[in-house]
């Protein structure tokens, strides 16, 4: 196998308080669904990333989840929060919404204040990025609800895409459901 150096993917236009900038060892994924200690989580897999960079997901561990979590309480459009693939994105996109406006937006507040197993880079996750961890490790999940994702609808101000991992489905969801909120993180690939 490979081995690779993991570090914390930042763009300028990411704010410095967002993610731990102390560099990870170097080490070799673990079997997709199983705890990768090093990364503090369960690996999911390679995701194909924005701009050809792709990334390592790892999907925190399960008692950090939260169930009966709104995605939020504004019906608006918020910029920045369509991408199908950037869920780290979304939710900076969504916190900063958030603080302009003074609204609560639970289930991103959850995820990117959650520090677990000595990381504090984690982030609700955006649609594929969820859809990975469903086709790879789904029976880390419960299987009685949905969970958010940091991908509202491009088509409806109230609405936001939720992920079932009973059967894989994706579907829309009013702002305001009361669903469940599995952070993740990532690293990129050398």
């Amino acid at each position: 196998m490979n081995t690779i150096t993991a570090h914390v993917e930042i763009h300028p236009e990411q704010p410095a308080e967002v993610g731990t900038a102390t560099p990870t060892k170097a080490s070799t994924p673990p079997p997709i669904g199983a705890m990768w200690r090093e990364q503090g989580g369960i690996y999911a897999g390679v995701m194909r990333g924005e701009w050809g960079h792709n990334y390592h997901l790892i999907i925190a561990p399960r008692d950090t989840e939260l169930s009966d979590i709104e995605w939020g309480e504004d019906d608006k459009m918020i910029s920045g929060a369509i991408s199908d693939r950037n869920g780290l994105s979304n939710s900076l996109a969504i916190r900063d919404y958030a603080k302009s406006i003074d609204k609560r937006f639970p289930a991103v507040s959850h995820t990117l204040s959650l520090t677990s197993n000595g990381f504090n880079d984690w982030y609700l996750p955006a649609r594929h990025e969820l859809r990975l961890a469903y086709l790879n490790a789904s029976e880390t999940f419960n299987l009685d609800g949905w969970y958010w994702t940091s991908t509202r609808f491009a088509g409806g101000a109230d609405l936001a895409w939720d992920q079932h991992f009973d059967d894989g489905l994706q579907d829309l969801n009013v702002k305001s459901f009361p669903a469940r909120a599995r952070a993740v993180r990532r690293f990129l690939i050398d």
